[in-house]
């Protein structure tokens, strides 16, 4: 073995590694810088970028302190322009169900010509009204919506002696296609459809910039008032409100205290052709709450006013200012016989329905009974107080409201 080649090439292959090795040193030394030099320059992204998040911040709180100068003025840039081009306009919001505004038979009985004439009379009633309140009001374009179930209404309109040719939804095509801001809208089976579409346009045209002045025809039901004792509190939006009578007014709409209210007899039936008389509840006997009462205009069916204003109130309120139900005995078995009947409780508690499929025809029933649909309807929470979160203050509220004192029943 020839010792001396192979030791020098073990020297040489050292000094390859060596060279390697360097390299290899050299290599680690120069990720170590490039990465130092990237972390560096990272940093100073970094740095940029949060100053320029703090610029935008500070950016952003200047527009909207800037925004809220200017609504505090009275109007946004977008919406004075909006002002300049966009001519004013009176809206009238009508819950037009059979139980509180019904158009006169004249006008029913005439189908389609018979709803331009009543749009006709209502514009007329409209501009005279607003003629009274101000001179600005004058020629300003007038926004119609007239709310209702056609299905209910179509019921309570034959048991008025209609004719027999007499069509509703003839009555309201002519009514919507006589003025292009004219509507009369169905809105469906369910006692809430027609409230809810009055609420929100309410809400809507109440705030709206343009909107001079609102007639509301809402005036017999008292589901409404807790909607409105929001505008009540604001002077400005309470003086652009009307409330249009019908037959006849809730108590507790009554004492929001309108500023404004109008009648139009010549649009809508009035007084006996709606009401029922007077009538007492005798507690030991049966009473026929599905009456057919003669009037000017022919038969209605609504149960009494006043005798169900006297059953369901005064609010009763425990010492911490928490209402509670009034406190009905009623035997389970009437409460389940009640029940199988799938009576109305709008109609029979409240005084009106606005259509639903419970039953409408039950001619009589007994005070035990009244109390037991009573107790059935309580186990519908109410609107007012679980949807709303408000205090219900309707004293012809039919609803539950969560408290019952011991010995309360059902």
């Amino acid at each position: 073995m020839d010792y001396d080649r192979a030791l020098q090439d073990f020297r040489m292959r050292s000094d390859e590694l060596k060279v390697h090795e360097t390299e290899r040193q050299d290599l680690v030394e120069d990720l170590v810088n490039s990465y130092g030099s990237l972390r560096h320059e990272l940093n100073e992204w970094v740095s940029l970028f949060g100053q320029l998040t703090l610029d935008l911040e500070d950016g952003e709180k200047e527009r909207q302190r800037l925004q809220n100068l200017l609504e505090a003025g009275g109007v946004t840039q977008r919406s004075e322009k909006h002002v300049r081009s966009s001519p004013p306009f009176v809206v009238v919001l009508i819950d037009a169900d059979g139980d509180g505004y019904m158009f006169k038979d004249t006008f029913w009985n005439q189908n389609e010509d018979g709803g331009r004439l009543a749009a006709d009379e209502l514009l007329t009633q409209v501009n005279s009204h607003l003629e009274s309140v101000s001179p600005d009001l004058i020629d300003v374009d007038i926004k119609v919506c007239a709310y209702a179930n056609f299905t209910g209404l179509e019921k309570a309109c034959k048991n008025r002696q209609m004719k027999t040719t007499a069509s509703l939804r003839l009555f309201a095509t002519g009514f919507t296609a006589r003025h292009a801001l004219f509507d009369f809208v169905d809105v469906g089976a369910g006692k809430e459809r027609a409230d809810h579409k009055i609420r929100e346009s309410l809400t809507f045209y109440a705030k709206h910039e343009q909107c001079s002045h609102i007639i509301l025809g809402i005036a017999h039901d008292s589901g409404y008032v807790p909607s409105l004792q929001q505008f009540a509190a604001n002077k400005h939006l309470w003086n652009k409100i009307t409330l249009l009578e019908g037959h006849q007014i809730s108590p507790t709409m009554q004492g929001l205290g309108f500023r404004r209210q109008i009648k139009f007899p010549s649009v809508f039936a009035q007084g006996s052709a709606l009401t029922t008389p007077t009538q007492s509840f005798p507690k030991s006997a049966t009473v026929d709450f599905n009456t057919f009462i003669d009037g000017a205009d022919g038969p209605f069916r609504l149960i009494n006013m006043n005798i169900i204003s006297e059953l369901l109130g005064p609010i009763l309120k425990d010492g911490k200012g928490t209402r509670y139900e009034k406190p009905l005995h009623v035997r389970k078995e009437l409460i389940e016989a009640t029940e199988a009947y799938n009576i109305c409780p709008r109609l029979y508690l409240a005084g009106f329905c606005h259509g639903c499929d419970k039953d409408h025809e039950s001619a009589r029933i007994h005070l035990d009974m009244w109390n037991a649909l009573w107790i059935i309807s309580r186990r519908e929470p109410c609107p007012t107080k679980y949807q709303m979160d408000m205090d219900c203050i309707d004293t012809k509220c039919i609803y539950g409201h969560g408290s019952l004192q011991a010995g309360g029943g059902g």
